[in-house]
């Protein structure tokens, strides 16, 4: 009897961490399509091309009942083969498309890491993970990047 096949992978384990700390993240912007909501595309399914029209254009965020409006400010074309080992350790090599979206948003209602809901009038609705990255003045820059495998 092989019990190989029974034994948790590491693999399995990661990704059920990953897809517990997503729903975790996403809190009250979790979507629930079973419930018959709106389905969300993943910006998997955008390519950086999407976004590269709507740069200079805001976006709205839902961060709980609130609504926020960025703009976005960069699209960059991303290079995982060129970065450090340690960097990519573990994770397997993609020859997807790697993107960063930079956004500016207002500092006087700045918001945590976290997936939120985006919105914008050409590309639609979608799910991204948004990191604040830094602030200047008035101002609140956040960062997205999206692997797409």
């Amino acid at each position: 009897m092989d019990i190989s096949a029974s034994r948790p992978t590491r693999r399995g384990f990661l990704g059920g961490v990953v897809a517990s700390s997503v729903a975790a993240a996403m809190g009250e912007n979790a979507i629930d399509a079973s419930a018959g909501a709106t389905t969300i595309p993943s910006a998997r399914t955008l390519h950086a091309a999407a976004f590269r029209g709507a740069l200079g254009s805001s976006f709205t965020v839902k961060v709980g009942f609130a609504h926020y409006s960025i703009r976005l400010t960069d699209v960059e074309t991303l290079n995982m083969a060129n970065l450090p080992h340690h960097a990519v350790a573990g994770q397997r090599r993609t020859t997807g498309e790697q993107y960063s979206l930079s956004f500016v948003g207002s500092g006087a209602h700045p918001f945590g890491q976290g997936t939120y809901t985006v919105t914008n009038r050409r590309i639609g609705s979608t799910a991204l993970f948004l990191a604040p990255i830094g602030a200047r003045g008035r101002t609140q820059t956040y960062q997205a990047v999206i692997v797409n495998v």
